[in-house]
């Protein structure tokens, strides 16, 4: 009897715990909620008088996510989609300060799925021009290491200022111009290097044009303007007044013409002889002068325009009563014309002059002859 008690107690226990593992398998497990169509922020704009404001663009991210905009431009209140979570919200509109604000928005209930919403408010001020505006900027980005450049700007009332570079380790080649007042600028930028190197195919002197790349700028606006042989640019744009009062240059209309213009036509470059080194002139009697006079070369730099036969180009210079030719050849991507000249040259006119295509380029003429005129390296 005892033995049929403890297998009846065994089989009781038994089933109580089948069917508590039944119920167990029977309990559903709860589905995420879906936010789909519920508002997480309800969020009112207003300006510094509290007067609702109009076409306001309204961004937002959740969690610390990527920012999102709303597709239309709020008027006075906006709703923000969503569920739970952190909420940072941003609202802008031209001639506003930007509003900024973040909310906590509570999980919703499992139960019912249903989200709190949170409402918001934001005041947007009315901005305010700084006394003194971002300027325009001017950076020369190509070519490198130029220390020559010259920007000089016209202003819409006429006056002409020499803008000061701001060098660093690359050059002289970044210029900023404060736009005081609204109207039409020109920009003139000079000492951009447009002559690469010179070289000889076929007998035919040619040059490698320098590239150059040249950025403007004003807060996020941005106008690049690249191209090549240009030793000038001419810059034309309007400022005009924004929202606030602060200047408002258009880029996007800005101007540009290059000197010179190689679609003219015109021979570029034009013919230069520069000579070489040092010169000084001084009196017959200076101690220099009653050294023994000693041949030496000078060298002069010819320029002549592009597809100048080399055979063409020639450098005279006068010595003891006559015009002697110099020897030209190409060196280190220059055409250099050399003399010989006795240093220091004694009681002698001085007079140098290219010869390209036949015609005669003065390039200097000393008709005194009663001075001491030494060469230097």
């Amino acid at each position: 009897m005892k033995q049929r008690w403890w297998v009846w107690l065994c089989c009781l226990g038994l089933g109580v715990w089948l069917i508590g593992c039944a119920a167990a398998e029977a309990t559903p497990t709860p589905l995420p909620c879906d936010d789909a169509g519920q508002t997480a922020v309800t969020l009112t704009l207003l300006d510094d008088k509290n007067r609702p404001l109009d076409r306001v663009q309204v961004s937002y991210r959740v969690n610390g996510g990527p920012w999102q905009e709303l597709p239309e431009r709020v008027n006075g209140r906006a709703q923000i989609p969503g569920g739970g979570g952190g909420y940072d919200i941003r609202a802008a509109k031209p001639g506003y300060e930007t509003g900024q604000a973040a909310v906590i928005v509570p999980a919703a209930i499992p139960t019912t799925c249903q989200v709190t919403s949170q409402r918001v408010s934001l005041q947007l001020a009315t901005a305010v021009c700084p006394t003194t505006p971002d300027p325009l900027t001017v950076q020369v980005i190509e070519p490198t290491g130029v220390q020559k450049l010259v920007l000089t700007a016209v202003m819409p009332g006429g006056q002409r200022q020499t803008l000061a570079c701001q060098p660093d380790e690359g050059g002289c080649q970044r210029f900023t111009l404060p736009l005081n007042a609204p109207g039409a600028y020109q920009l003139v930028l000079d000492g951009l290097p447009s002559l690469g190197a010179l070289s000889v195919t076929d007998g035919v002197i040619g040059y490698a044009w320098q590239p150059y790349v040249v950025e403007l700028g004003y807060g996020q606006q941005m106008r690049r303007l690249a191209g090549e042989a240009a030793n000038r640019l001419n810059l034309a744009l309007n400022v005009e007044s924004d929202e606030v009062g602060c200047p408002l240059p258009d880029l996007r209309g800005l101007t540009a013409v290059i000197s010179p213009d190689l679609t003219t036509g015109e021979p570029y470059p034009p013919v230069s002889v520069n000579h070489q080194g040092g010169l000084t002139m001084t009196d017959l009697g200076a101690a220099e002068c009653r050294a023994r006079p000693v041949r030496t070369p000078v060298d002069f730099a010819i320029t002549v325009p592009a597809g100048t036969p080399l055979a063409d180009v020639a450098l005279l210079y006068w010595l003891d009563g006559e015009w002697q030719s110099g020897v030209c050849q190409v060196t280190d991507g220059r055409l250099l014309c050399t003399a010989e000249y006795p240093n220091p040259l004694l009681a002698q006119p001085y007079a140098v002059k290219g010869v390209v295509g036949g015609k005669e380029y003065v390039a200097t003429q000393l008709p005194f002859d009663t001075l001491c005129i030494l060469f230097r390296p």
